[in-house]
């Protein structure tokens, strides 16, 4: 304070001086520190870049030259190897040696040799490959054994001579690790040679020589220099050092080696003094590790050299402000004293002025400032003197003015500030809505948008303001311009009424609007408020599910349609069954009988296709790769569809999953026949799959969870569909060809929609009139792994035992009956669930084997199953139906039932399962 007090009481002139010099000193001295702070930074930023660079450059060539020096060293045995076999070849063909002792001394000498530590010589036999590779010479548990199924192998035996890499695991060892080998073949036996090493072994095979003298050559500065050790401090290549180096020290005793074999990458600054040197000088080092041979890769130099050139800058510098502050400070008191000498004689003036001399003038004429400001003291004099005899009047009435108007402000001050809070509050409201909303002028023109409108319609303010929005559609223009003009006239709002709206790109979006008339202060009316709710993507989920559900329903009546149409066929195809059994081939009846078997077959088809829509069920699941399913269904459809052109494009590693293979070739047969009917000129047809995760948003109107599915596609260039055929497609019995025989059933798609849904999946079309058809299945995807498939022959079975026949049909039961008492077994029947439980507690000790019906009025399947394995846990049971083996029977073989069977079934089918189950001990 007492420093700015005695500032304050300077000259004007003294303050001029200090204030200009210690500006000048101030801004000079920082922007010299910047410089030489920028100079300084940059040079070592060049500096640590050059290091860096040339780190890694030697990092890269000591890889190189290791990778090359390992390769010619591997080469090099191997091929010494080879010439041994070429020398005990040689004495077998003179006659000196059998080929077996020739061969036996080559394993010999090559099993006596080994490759640093762990690596060794051995022998692939290709004569047989690729089928058969055969290890003839193996330090290991190897020899004799078969390595076909190997990849690098395979790949050995194909390139015969060269460089792998690989990973390996011996008998005996814990998990495979990286070896590499190099391939030399002897064709008079058809061996490929090949000597081995595990790359983490590699650092004892490089040869340092290779690459010292290129290390050493390069230099950084005057002294600086490149240089490699191990991580235990052990030096590899240095200009001057050798041995150990770990415990080394610098001037300050930092064992500043030990840190670097620590970090093995970064950069630090220690102190060094080599031998032949005198003093310690600071030195930069920047290293990096080669994890392969543990080896450290570090450049370094001293500081001192690398920022010499600030020496000169600094310099520079200073010399630089000391000359500037002395022009400086001459110029800045030439200009002082020019500006204070006249200011001191205004002053005089103005002193004269205070005290009362209101006609004191000054004299000065110049043109400059100083003189301008003269005149100007003059005017002021002036004026000030003529004004001075109104003032002490005004003085009064002005304090009289000034108190009223201090209290309006206050007032007024009060009422803006309420006024502008409640305007801030109103326009956040209207800018959070996540509605779109609109302020209209009475002649409908636009005041104001929300954000959210912009967000949605894309229009900004600065498009529409005071214009009228182009987005009603023509087709209902004249109504809404009814609505606003009974909302504008009679004052009544509108709420939510359902209407349409254009986007600025074109696009027609459903909207729900609500419109109010607004008035100003007055009351009178002003304007139009309309808030718009985009319902586009509800409206959408809304159909689709309808459309779910409606199909869902359409399904059970399917399904039970399907289950007593199959008990129907059961009967007639069993009566048939035993009506050919009695009847002789030349029989004039026998080919009609054929005939009607071919129809109950026929019926099956179509009742199998009724369940799949019916999500019917699932009848043997296993974990399939769905690429292999395309391309043998693809292949067969090709074969009859030779006008079609097919384009496969199958994920590699497609993920696993869990179908009934058999009902997954009804989809893809029933979507390729789709298509060709779309194609009836030909056409192209492309398939493809893929791997993908769909979210929850994606699979929520199907009502499936989110995660991990097999996206199989469809695509046809055939004619498309218009929306009102892709909207009924998947319903029972739609048809584009017209029902009839040759025509269609209009069950194909209905099946497929059945089938996926059953398998948890989702299926969707895309399709433009005229641009062909797109159909996505997604399928949920298995951790499981891919089962072969087991070819059965079907034959007709025979056995003597009794068996429980359960059915509450009685043709069913009758027809049963008759087929099984065919194939020698005894038959007691009972009519439902209640009646099979009285007559097992009976004939317990008779009945091998129980038949069992799953829809029964009284008491089901399942139920009835329980009961029975109550009283014997080890009863044999056959579930017998018209659906398939999906809900409550499925839940049955989980609790061990013992097989299902689906009605209609023949008497192989029927012979096979009953031995099955009773040859099951």
């Amino acid at each position: 304070m007492n420093l700015l007090r005695h500032f304050n009481n300077l000259r004007i002139r003294n303050k001029l001086l200090v204030s200009y010099s210690v500006v000048f000193i101030l801004a000079v001295t920082l922007g010299g520190i910047s410089i030489y702070s920028f100079v300084a930074k940059g040079i070592e930023a060049n500096i640590e870049s050059e290091l860096e660079n040339s780190t890694a450059t030697i990092l890269n060539m000591v890889r190189t030259s290791a990778s090359v020096s390992i390769k010619n060293h591997l080469r090099a045995i191997t091929e010494k190897n080879r010439d041994i076999a070429v020398h005990f070849y040689s004495q077998y063909k003179e006659g000196i040696l059998s080929e077996e002792e020739a061969k036996a001394r080559t394993r010999e000498v090559m099993l006596s040799q080994t490759i640093g530590k762990t690596g060794y010589i051995f022998v692939w036999d290709i004569r047989n490959a690729p089928n058969s590779i055969i290890v003839p010479v193996h330090p290991k548990e190897m020899e004799g054994k078969d390595v076909a199924h190997v990849d690098f192998a395979q790949k050995a035996a194909k390139s015969r001579n060269g460089y792998i890499e690989y990973e390996w695991k011996n008998p005996g060892e814990d998990k495979a690790r990286k070896k590499s080998m190099y391939l030399a073949y002897f064709e008079p036996w058809q061996w490929v040679v090949a000597a081995s090493s595990y790359r983490e072994e590699f650092y004892e095979l490089v040869n340092v020589d290779d690459f010292r003298d290129s290390i050493l050559s390069l230099q950084f500065g005057k002294t600086g220099y490149t240089y490699i050790l191990d991580s235990r401090g052990n030096i590899v290549i240095h200009p001057k050092l050798k041995g150990n180096v770990y415990d080394v020290t610098d001037a300050k005793g930092w064992t500043f080696v030990r840190d670097i074999c620590e970090q093995k990458r970064g950069k630090i600054i220690y102190s060094w003094k080599n031998p032949d040197e005198e003093a310690f000088r600071k030195k930069l080092v920047i290293f990096n590790h080669i994890p392969e041979y543990d080896w450290i890769v570090a450049s370094t130099g001293y500081l001192e050299e690398f920022y010499a050139p600030l020496k000169s800058v600094r310099n520079i510098i200073i010399t630089t402000v000391l000359a500037i502050l002395l022009l400086v400070f001459s110029i800045s008191f030439w200009i002082s004293l020019s500006i204070t000498r006249p200011l001191g004689e205004l002053m005089e003036r103005f002193t004269s002025g205070a005290a009362g001399d209101l006609s004191v003038r000054m004299e000065r004429q110049s043109q400059d400032e100083v003189g301008r400001l003269a005149r100007y003291f003059n005017n002021f004099m002036e004026r000030l003197e003529a004004s001075n005899t109104n003032l002490k009047a005004e003085i009064r009435e002005r304090k009289q003015a000034e108190g009223a108007l201090k209290n309006s402000k206050e007032k007024y001050k009060l009422l803006y500030d309420e006024s502008r809070r409640a305007e801030e509050i109103y326009r956040s409201l209207i800018h959070s809505s996540a509605d779109a909303i609109i302020i209209y002028d009475l002649g409908e023109k636009v005041r104001y948008i929300s954000p959210a409108f912009t967000k949605i319609f894309g229009w900004t303010m600065e498009e529409v303001g005071g214009k009228r929005i182009p987005f009603i559609p023509e087709t209902i223009g004249e109504s809404c311009a009814t609505i606003i003009e009974d909302v504008l006239k009679d004052g009544i709002p509108r709420h939510s009424f359902e209407s349409k709206r254009l986007t600025k790109d074109g696009r027609v979006l459903d909207v729900s609007i609500s419109a109010s008339r607004y008035n100003d202060h007055e009351g009178k009316p002003t304007g139009l408020l309309a808030i718009l709710r985009d319902t586009t993507q509800t409206k959408k989920l809304q159909e689709q599910l309808q459309q779910a559900r409606k199909i869902e329903s359409i399904g059970t009546l399917a399904g039970g349609i399907a289950h007593d149409f199959n008990n129907l066929l059961m009967a007639i195809q069993g009566n048939v069954s035993l009506m050919q059994i009695k009847t002789d081939a030349d029989h004039p009846n026998y080919q009609k009988l054929r005939n009607v078997m071919d129809l109950v077959e026929s019926g099956a088809e179509l009742t199998r296709q009724l369940l799949g829509f019916a999500r019917g069920g699932k009848y043997e699941v296993k974990p399939t790769n769905l690429n292999e399913m395309l391309k043998k269904s693809s292949e067969m459809f090709g074969r009859t569809k030779k006008e079609i052109k097919l384009h496969e494009e199958y994920r590699e590693d497609l993920w696993t999953t869990e179908v009934d293979r058999g009902q997954i070739e009804q989809v893809l047969l029933n979507i390729y026949v789709n298509a060709s009917n779309a194609m009836p000129g030909g056409g192209d047809l492309y398939l493809r799959t893929e791997n993908v995760v769909l979210d929850e948003q994606f699979v929520k109107p199907y009502e499936m969870e989110p995660g991990r599915y097999v996206q199989v596609s469809v695509t046809d260039t055939g004619v498309g569909m218009d929306e009102a055929t892709k909207e009924r497609i998947f319903e029972p019995f739609f048809t584009t060809k017209g029902m009839g025989r040759g025509r269609g059933t209009g069950l194909g798609l209905a099946s497929v929609y059945g089938i996926i849904k059953n398998h948890n999946g989702i299926i969707n079309v895309y399709s433009e009139k005229g641009e062909g058809t797109t159909f996505n299945l997604y399928l949920p995807a298995s951790e499981a792994e891919v089962a072969e498939e087991e070819k059965v022959e079907v034959e007709l079975l025979k056995g003597d035992e009794t068996i429980l026949l359960v059915d509450d049909e009685e043709f069913i039961r009758n027809v049963g009956t008759g087929l099984l008492n065919e194939m020698g077994y005894k038959v007691i029947t009972a009519e439902s669930g209640k009646d099979a439980i009285e007559v097992y507690k009976a004939n317990r000790e008779n009945i091998d084997m129980i038949i069992l019906d799953m829809i029964m009025p009284d008491m089901g399947g399942g139920e009835a199953y329980n009961a029975l394995r109550e009283m014997n846990p080890d009863v044999k049971v056959l579930l017998a139906s018209g659906y398939s083996v999906n809900g409550q029977a499925s839940k049955i073989l989980e609790r061990g039932c013992d097989g299902f069977i689906q009605k209609p079934f023949n008497m192989e089918r029927l012979s096979q399962k009953i031995r099955e189950i009773l040859d099951n001990k």
